[in-house]
């Protein structure tokens, strides 16, 4: 969330990426405080504005510009020496369902020759790697923890074929614009928390948080599904590029008053 606050004369730009009520007492009344000052509110995505509205400002003042990255970088990364069919990547926390992939994963591993990565660390991979000892394809799956190198996780996008993260709740989610600009078949939940949808935009397939879909949408896509549209060509939107040049043009409205 950005917000631009004015002080007098002068205009101060914040950028915002906490989530305060997780973090601190009382953290709940802070976003809400802080989410009534700024004139000029930026979100990330549809979704991120609308829960911004609901604790702060009117949603029609609200401006959508998302995040961006350099599609460049992702397409130049090396690949690893080993790669997965299927990976995932971000912090291994409840709401990520990394379980549910696990699961899917080993009903699909009975009828394609099909590998695992999961990337990231969290207060989950305890019990995520309790899980993984107990599937069936155990073997096929490994559990990288954190990378400290962040081609290194780009080049493990470059190197999979499917990138799947069933998430029921993502602000952005610039995994997706990743994976995508990566070449990757993406995998999303469709879930009133996520912003998968409006990121993704038929460049990849959305899926109900649960086993028995996210399974099914694996075996379609391993038996030659592909998205309506191009991932590569969607990824380019979010390229710096693309995003700086939105985010000039609001910046300038606020700047001039005519926001």
């Amino acid at each position: 969330m950005s917000l631009k606050i004015r002080t007098g004369d002068d205009k101060l730009f914040l950028h915002l990426k906490m989530d305060f009520r997780s973090l601190v007492p009382g953290g709940k009344l802070v976003e809400q405080l802080t989410a009534k000052t700024p004139q000029h509110p930026i979100a990330v995505s549809g979704i991120t504005a609308d829960n911004l509205a609901d604790i702060g400002p009117n949603r029609e003042h609200i401006e959508v510009v998302p995040n961006g990255l350099d599609t460049e970088q992702v397409q130049t990364a090396p690949r690893p020496d080993t790669g997965y069919d299927i990976v995932f990547a971000g912090r291994l926390i409840e709401h990520k369902n990394v379980d549910i992939l696990l699961e899917a994963f080993d009903v699909v591993a009975d009828r394609h020759d099909v590998t695992l990565g999961i990337i990231g660390d969290g207060p989950e991979r305890d019990r995520l790697d309790t899980k993984r000892e107990s599937l069936e394809h155990a073997d096929r799956v490994s559990m990288l923890g954190f990378l400290e190198e962040y081609e290194d996780v780009l080049g493990h996008m470059r190197a999979a074929d499917i990138f799947a993260s069933p998430s029921t709740r993502e602000g952005f989610g610039i995994t997706f614009v990743e994976a995508m600009a990566a070449d990757c078949t993406v995998i999303a939940a469709d879930h009133p928390d996520s912003a998968a949808d409006e990121v993704i935009d038929g460049a990849g397939f959305l899926v109900e948080p649960t086993i028995a879909s996210l399974t099914e949408t694996l075996d379609d896509i391993l038996g030659g599904d592909r998205p309506a549209t191009d991932p590569v060509e969607r990824a380019q939107q979010y390229d710096w590029d693309a995003v700086a040049d939105q985010a000039e043009t609001v910046y300038q409205r606020a700047l001039d008053g005519s926001w």
